[in-house]
């Protein structure tokens, strides 16, 4: 989310490079959930871990760079951590190491 608002996942190089610059120079909160039902009885467990990411001031260039090099369309907020989206945080901050990553 930023702004309150929820990213997803962009689909098109287009959506990829205004999400980018949407998020340049800013923080954004990456919500990652599960929920596990025992349909023997109807309980279940539930958690959600928001991951707090603080993106690197990005001009044009740089975006349009990262996006051809790892044109992540399929996933939220246009970057990947676990690749060269590393490159354009300045921080990540999460109780687990692995939300981010889907």
């Amino acid at each position: 989310t930023l702004d309150g608002r929820p990213l997803g996942k962009p689909g098109t190089r287009e959506a990829a490079l205004a999400q980018l610059a949407a998020v340049a120079g800013r923080e954004v909160v990456f919500d990652t959930a599960v929920c596990v039902l025992d349909a023997r009885d109807g309980t279940h467990a539930s958690r959600l871990v928001p991951t707090r990411v603080s993106f690197r001031a990005l001009d044009a260039a740089a975006i349009a760079a990262y996006v051809a090099r790892e044109p992540a369309f399929d996933c939220a907020g246009a970057f990947k951590a676990e690749a060269l989206g590393i490159t354009l945080c300045d921080r990540i901050d999460s109780s687990d190491p692995t939300a981010l990553i889907g």
